[in-house]
């Protein structure tokens, strides 16, 4: 295993296609979901071995068989509440698109420990990366931050993208990479300044992370190291849902970074990653073909000055 994925608060995803407002769906389907179970169904697609870490919830038997349809390997661990449900509602030709989501997963101090258990396993698989996407679980606050330090003590490249009080407390285990977008930079450090997002992303740096990411969406996303501040200014792209580009972000970069690109050749891929993700109404489908296509033809697009929101 090259990557491992580990989702606190996955999801299933479903789709819901309408002709027009009301009435019956003309259409439904349904596919595992969550930040990281995405990154690991793309990491996959691309052809690094993946696997995604998370709950199976009371609807189990259905959790496996969405899982059992998918490439990538997913170990899961049963807690009693079942696993939330997202709803997209596709209405008409022109895909507008609305999403509804129902509340947090829940987990036992027992679930929990049996996760934690589950993923030490994992660890001594010894993958060369551990991703964290996404929200916690209510009852799992405290076990982000002792997975990401476990993970470091292992030796692992860490890539933390979630939100809160979880990921800040995390961040003193020195993760090597964050990437909050300008609503998560919010959820965590508070209402910022026009013009103060990469001043409070440097702070979160100051914290233990080591580089960070802050993605804005259409206008295209900052890197910060220690050593200097890049810019993507994004690409010029149909958007149909910017649901799930953050996730395609995240496992395009760490990709790239796994097969010995450079850090701005990963940066380039995750933004156009994201980009892609963003033309289409399923999340967390997109392929390495589709993101060197985008690469090889696709328009950045004009450059900005600001971090003003797009």
């Amino acid at each position: 295993m090259k990557v491992l994925c580990v989702t606190l608060n996955p999801c299933i995803d479903r789709i819901e296609w309408y002709r027009q407002s009301g009435g019956e769906p003309t259409r439904i389907c349904h596919y595992i979901g969550g930040k990281g179970v995405n990154v690991a169904r793309m990491l996959q697609g691309a052809g690094i071995d993946s696997c995604s870490l998370s709950i199976s919830g009371g609807n189990a038997d259905f959790v496996k068989r969405l899982c059992d349809r998918e490439a990538f390997r997913s170990v899961l661990v049963p807690t009693q509440e079942p696993v939330r449900i997202m709803t997209m509602i596709v209405n008409g030709p022109e895909h507008r698109i609305y999403q509804v989501c129902n509340s947090v997963n829940r987990i036992t101090q027992r679930e929990l420990e049996q996760l934690i258990d589950k993923y030490h396993a994992l660890l001594e698989e010894d993958p060369s990366w551990v991703i964290f996407s996404g929200g916690v679980a209510e009852g799992a606050e405290e076990a982000l931050p002792r997975m990401v330090s476990a993970a470091k003590a292992k030796g692992c490249k860490v890539f933390l993208d979630s939100y809160g009080l979880p990921f800040q407390n995390a961040l003193s285990s020195h993760p090597d990479y964050i990437k909050p977008n300008l609503d998560e930079l919010r959820q965590t450090v508070g209402e910022l300044p026009k013009g103060g997002e990469i001043e409070a992303v440097g702070r979160l740096m100051q914290y233990g992370a080591r580089n960070a990411f802050l993605t804005l969406g259409e206008a295209g996303s900052y890197l910060i190291t220690p050593e200097r501040t890049l810019w993507h200014p994004g690409f010029a792209v149909h958007t149909v849902s910017p649901i799930g580009s953050g996730d395609s972000f995240t496992a395009f970069f760490v990709y790239g970074m796994v097969m010995g690109c450079s850090l701005e050749e990963s940066f380039a891929m995750a933004n156009a990653a994201g980009a892609v993700n963003a033309m289409h109404v399923k999340s967390g489908q997109v392929t390495l073909k589709s993101v060197r296509r985008l690469l090889a033809k696709g328009k950045p697009r004009a450059e900005r000055t600001g971090t003003e929101d797009a």
